[in-house]
């Protein structure tokens, strides 16, 4: 009885997070088409994303903060869903142009579900790696859903009408996990603490090197949120049907999966630093296939290099953050999450030096990935492995310790998420 009721709140919480990463997957094409359909010009877009983006950092910091010290992840999940489900509501009634603005920010506090799912699986039962591991796989799984929702709704909505429009869609996520949220506990025990390692409390964080690492982060976060918002306007500009947009990002996420356990491989054996300079590489090389106009099969080609920058960006800088703060891979989360949000607000804004929807727009995206290429580089001396190996050790006993704390972590289960 007592296991069927443990594997029965598993899937809760699974399923949970599967909804959160549908909405994801959905809003990423659904939310700046119907901005568009709804006469929004590009610097209102941009006010939508920037409003977002502080209201989700806001949420996360403080909302996210109070939940995690006090146990109250269901008020956390409840919070974001109701918010994200009258935020998505304003967006789908014919409300008038301002309203999109306090849609906005209702939406961003439906970031508050996610880690909060996040929070209640990694309960001490199970390790680090391998709750990521679950949680990465699902999010996956949960996002190409999301854009399936959204194209196969596109399609029934060209059919049967504008009652089938894809934000009807992310309304009834939202609707399903305010559900889920019911079901929860009213307080979760937290996490047992892990004692502190008594030889990285020794060493020195170097403020430049951790200013480095966050500027690197804030740069690919911008690129990557410049693709997901002006690729699908982008595309439809470009005369591609709104049902196809999707696929292109389902592609990306197909992709992802495969290149997961080959990135895990290059961060243990070449290091985090030189795994994400390749990254930033070949992220490059995505913008400037869409850049340089190479048609169809060019943006094709371009979402499947994409998908090795997204979940390079996505992993290997935790690891990097985690390496140059001297807290780990759970301190390393901590700062990606807040950086996160903030460094989006870069990808909607620079584009507003370019005209409409034109393919030089991803232009700057090139720029965004070389410039975090270079601040990455500017990290590596100080974490190259080589490097480690000959630095000073005062006995075989603090060797012991310091050299597992910089070692590169266990990848195999699948990197942490956003």
């Amino acid at each position: 009885m007592g296991i069927a009721r443990e594997t029965s709140g598993i899937g809760r919480l699974i399923l949970g997070v599967f909804n959160a990463a549908a909405f994801a997957g959905l809003s990423t094409v659904v939310l700046p088409l119907l901005l568009d359909q709804r006469g929004a010009t590009k610097p209102e877009i941009v006010i939508f994303y920037v409003l977002f983006a502080l209201a989700a950092m806001a949420a996360s910091l403080l909302g996210g903060g109070w939940c995690r010290r006090h146990g109250r992840y269901r008020t956390g999940i409840a919070l974001g869903a109701t918010l994200g489900l009258a935020g998505t509501a304003f967006l789908a009634a014919p409300t008038p142009g301002w309203a999109i603005y306090p849609a906005a920010c209702g939406i961003a506090v439906g970031s508050l579900i996610y880690p909060s799912f996040v929070a209640l699986l990694d309960n001490g039962t199970r390790s680090e790696a391998r709750v990521m591991s679950l949680v990465r796989t699902v999010f996956i799984i949960g996002y190409i859903a999301g854009l399936g929702l959204a194209s196969a709704m596109f399609l029934a909505e060209q059919t049967l009408g504008p009652l089938f429009h894809p934000i009807y869609g992310g309304m009834a996520l939202y609707g399903l996990i305010l559900l889920i949220s019911v079901t929860l506990p009213a307080v979760a025990h937290p996490k047992p603490t892990t004692p502190e390692d008594p030889a990285a409390r020794g060493r020195k964080k170097e403020w430049w090197l951790v200013a480095l690492a966050v500027a690197a982060v804030f740069l690919l976060r911008g690129a990557d949120n410049l693709r997901q918002v002006y690729l699908p306007l982008y595309a439809l500009s470009a005369g591609i049907a709104e049902s196809v947009i999707p696929s292109l990002f389902a592609l990306t996420a197909f992709v992802e999966i495969l290149v997961l356990v080959p990135l895990a491989t290059a961060a243990e054996r070449y290091g985090s630093v030189r795994t994400l300079v390749g990254v930033c590489v070949i992220g490059t090389l995505s913008f400037l296939l869409v850049a340089v106009g190479t048609g169809y099969g060019g943006l094709l080609t371009a979402q499947v290099l994409y998908a090795v920058f997204t979940a390079g960006f996505q992993s290997i800088a935790v690891v990097m953050l985690g390496q140059v703060t001297r807290a780990g891979v759970s301190g390393g989360i901590g700062a990606f999450v807040a950086i996160f949000h903030l460094g989006s607000v870069i990808g909607v804004t620079v584009p507003l030096v370019v005209p409409g929807y034109s393919a030089a727009i991803f232009w700057i995206g090139c720029g965004l990935c070389l410039l975090a290429a270079a601040a990455v580089v500017a990290v590596g001396g100080d974490l190259d492995p080589a490097h480690r190996e000959t630095a000073k050790q005062p006995s075989p006993a603090a060797h012991r310790s310091v050299e597992k704390t910089v070692s590169a972590p266990d990848w195999h289960d699948g990197p942490a998420t956003q």
